[in-house]
């Protein structure tokens, strides 16, 4: 295995497809790399077919949960919907307690 194709524990690598994953570990002795996907997905990929994969060092994504909720927003220029205005008896509870006399 080159240099280049070596897999890195705690790099970050992009696939032809623009997906990008991170290598959480290597066992060399099972043949095993092990990636983790942005989205929290795990695969475990034999070290043979690793070296056949067309693959690009990248940065590491930077930590914008509010990536992870993209997808969930409606069409771009679009506001996402606003949480229901509640008006009901619980919302201002009117209670008086009384202790023990």
């Amino acid at each position: 295995m080159s240099e280049r194709n070596t897999p890195q524990v705690g790099e970050w690598y992009k696939m032809q497809d623009g997906v990008s994953f991170e290598v959480t570990a290597t066992d060399i002795d099972e043949g095993m790399v092990t990636i983790q996907f942005f989205d929290g997905a795990i695969e475990e990929v034999s070290l043979a077919d690793w070296e056949e994969m067309a693959l690009e060092a990248r940065e590491p994504p930077a930590d914008d949960w509010q990536a992870l909720i993209a997808p969930l927003a409606g069409p771009e220029g679009e506001e996402p919907p606003s949480p229901p205005l509640w008006s009901g008896p619980l919302d201002s509870p009117d209670i008086e307690l009384e202790w023990g006399e």
